[in-house]
């Protein structure tokens, strides 16, 4: 059998909540939700800081996504004390990109809502301002791009850098039709030396 469920995912340290629908053969399964911002929250705080409640079972998906739309609204989604960044009823990627696409104020409001979050420490971006890679970092990362960066995989594979006295650029020919534009009065390099 196939349940058809309103949740709300509760974080126990600040108290936001995530209301979100699933659809689900065990009632009692770990999910907690896929939203962006509550992720990124259980990424920071772990799982055994947020406790999942049922809401609501229906027996069809069109009850689901109506009541998930009337529950998670244009002023719920406004609230600070949630982690939900778009309206219910629809929701996943292809809604978010949709509004990215037609709402040109939909990428603000979505900044403005995380830096608010992040001010009062209820989010926090996971950046790498301020911090260094140790040398011994350095050495692993250096070693898997030498892997996974090699021949054809790297992304300047087959181009060539070439300049004159007007411009610069990249192009992507073979070897020997770099030896072409070199017969032309371009230069081999990147940079310019004037």
């Amino acid at each position: 059998m196939k349940y058809y469920t309103i949740y709300k995912t509760i974080n126990l340290i600040n108290n936001m909540i995530y209301i979100g629908k699933h659809e689900t053969k065990d009632i009692d399964d770990i999910y907690f939700g896929s939203g962006t911002y509550l992720l990124n929250a259980i990424n920071k705080y772990g799982k055994k800081h947020f406790k999942k409640e049922i809401l609501y079972i229906f027996e069809s998906k069109e009850e689901m996504d109506a009541m998930e739309a009337e529950i998670v609204d244009e002023v719920f989604i406004s609230r600070l004390d949630t982690y939900n960044i778009i309206c219910g009823g629809t929701g996943g990627f292809s809604f978010v990109n949709e509004q990215l696409k037609n709402n040109p104020d939909y990428a603000d409001w979505r900044s403005k809502k995380m830096s608010a979050l992040h001010k009062l420490g209820k989010f926090k971006y996971d950046n790498f301002k301020g911090k260094k890679h140790t040398e011994e970092s350095k050495k692993k990362i250096g070693k898997a791009n030498s892997i996974s960066q090699k021949g054809s995989k790297n992304s300047q594979y087959g181009k060539a850098w070439i300049y004159n006295l007007e411009e610069k650029k990249s192009i992507r020919v073979p070897k020997e039709e770099v030896d072409q534009w070199i017969e032309k009065g371009w230069i081999r390099g990147r940079k310019q030396k004037f």
